[in-house]
């Protein structure tokens, strides 16, 4: 009986030793999934180019999508090149615009998206004033519906589970390198 009590001691201890690492491990969980500015930038590359036309009026072509962070505001910003078509314009016109929107994680699809693109700038040469702001609707209306909800990076099984452990994206922050998610225990 000696025997058996010692081996059962023996057993039960490392059982708790083995459940108190496995109870460590969970708070040795990294905090954060990074991405950078170029794995976004291939994944709007996909997506380009955005051919748009307009009431037969307008013909435009979005190319050349270039991502930065932008840290201050949180927010991602986009740069493209434009090729307009008009009526009325014997020749093709160049533009460059900027665009900026928010980060967001769609939990039915473990992706981050874009949230809310705004065209925050259109440089348009060779227009009058009107045709430079009709562009310019043109353009916002363009981004808003091409590129909200675009997929910028898909969240991988490793990146769902770090050392066995559940976790999911509790906030994403934009840095002067990418994007940092924050993840917390499922």
């Amino acid at each position: 009986m000696n025997a058996i009590t010692q081996y059962l001691r023996r057993h039960v201890v490392w059982l708790a030793l083995l459940g108190f690492l496995a109870g460590c491990a969970g708070l040795l969980v990294p905090g954060t999934i990074s991405f950078s500015d170029d794995d976004m930038q291939q994944a709007l590359q996909r997506k380009f180019p955005v051919e748009k036309s307009y009431l037969g009026l307008v013909d435009m072509t979005l190319t050349h999508p270039q991502v930065s962070s932008d840290p201050v505001n949180q927010r991602l910003a986009l740069q493209l090149d434009a090729l307009i078509n008009m009526v009325g314009v014997d020749h093709p016109i160049t533009g460059h615009f900027t665009v900026s929107g928010q980060l967001q994680y769609d939990s039915d699809h473990k992706t981050i998206v874009l949230q809310q693109p705004e065209l925050q700038q259109a440089d348009i040469v060779g227009l009058s004033p009107s045709g430079a702001r009709l562009l310019r609707q043109a353009a916002g209306f363009a981004v808003t519906e091409k590129l909200d909800g675009a997929v910028l990076y898909r969240l991988s099984q490793d990146d769902q589970r770090i050392f066995g452990t559940q976790v999911v994206p509790e906030r994403i922050e934009i840095t002067r390198d990418g994007v940092v998610v924050h993840v917390k225990h499922n």
